[in-house]
Parts: structure tokens; sequence; C-alpha cells
């Protein structure tokens, strides 16, 4: 047991004790997972995720999942952050896509020639609090789609082709930052904010 959790099981006023960047992540993953289950309506999701990353304390955060149960996620308060394994996704003369619910990486690199791919980070597990995509595209394309409350910091660059930059770069605080680098020859590299679909 770490030393925060067992400091939340000796100390009753734990529960008001600040929380981390790793509680929130987890917290947000839970929340994830009921939207995913369709226990959580897609606008009370956003409201809890916007709330999740800008609680401060264990009390906010147990307020957001208490009348969730079932959830495959199993939240450790002060747990060390576990990151996915770096990812490369490549389109030569093809096409890669990661959409839905994925694990997303401290470290994505995506390489498109004479292809194309699409990120979208909209309903995916954050596993970090710091994203880095490297995204290259020599005579293809790539769309990377951000949901409203992530952070952005774009610093990609263009020739004879595109790399936006046009994304508005503040979300929510407390949100992940996704920090987006790389280059384009010939083709373009699409970045924008997209909400999330109602669910029916």
């Amino acid at each position: 047991m770490s030393k925060s959790a067992q400091r939340g099981a000796q100390d009753p006023g734990a529960a008001a004790t600040r929380a981390a960047e790793t509680d929130r992540i987890q917290v947000a993953q839970l929340l994830t997972d009921a939207a995913a289950q369709g226990r959580l309506p897609m606008s009370e999701y956003e409201d809890r995720l916007t709330r999740a990353y800008a609680a401060k304390t264990y009390d906010e955060l147990d307020q957001l999942h208490s009348d969730l149960l079932g959830s495959s996620v199993n939240t450790q308060r002060g747990g060390a952050t576990q990151p996915a394994p770096s990812m490369l996704l490549l389109a030569i003369m093809s096409a890669f896509e990661r959409r839905g619910r994925w694990n997303v990486p401290k470290k994505l690199t995506t390489f498109a020639l004479w292809g194309g791919g699409v990120i979208d980070l909209r309903y995916a597990d954050f596993t970090s609090t710091e994203v880095e995509i490297n995204a290259t595209s020599t005579m293809g394309g790539q769309t990377i789609l951000l949901p409203p409350e992530v952070n952005a910091e774009i610093k990609g660059h263009g020739v004879m082709g595109g790399f936006d930059h046009n994304v508005e770069a503040e979300g929510t605080p407390g949100a992940p930052t996704v920090r987006i680098r790389g280059f384009s020859l010939w083709g373009g590299v699409g970045v924008r904010r997209k909400n999330r679909k109602t669910q029916s």
C-alpha cells in the first residue's frame, strides 16, 4: 500500500486532503467506463469529467462516482501512474485508425506516406496527464480529434502542406495536456476539437 493510501486508511479526515493528478485520471477512467456501458448519459458524463479534472480533494472526486456501481475500473488513492506503452502508427500506402475506447499512451508517434490516419481522443482513456504526439505526413494526411476538455499545445510545421494551429489551446483546468509536434511535406496534419456524440 502506498504512503498516501496508508494515510487515507488511518486518518478519517484524509478524504478532504488534496487529490493527486493520478487520482483524477483514475476517476476519469471510471466515468468513461460508466458512459461506455450506458450507465451515464453523455451530457452528465462530460459534466462529471470536467468536474473530475478540476477536483482538488478526494471528497470532490468521491462525489462524482459514489453512485456508479459495477465498474471494471479500480481506483487506488495515491497510486503511481502507469502510462500505456509508447505507440507507433504507420500508414504507408495504407491507413491507421484509433477510435472509440483505447488507452492513450504518454508518447504516440504517427507517420503517413501516401496514406492517411485518424486519431480520435474523444472516447479514449488517458493514462497520463501529459501526452506527446509526434505526427509526420509526407504526401499523406492525418487527423487528430481532441475532446473539448483537454489542453492543447501545437508546434508542428508544414512545407508545401499544412499543419493546423488554429485549435483553441485552453481546455479544462487540470485536464490532460496534449502536445502535438511534427512535420508535413506535401501532405497535412489536421487538428481539431470535436464534441462527443450524444447517446440515443
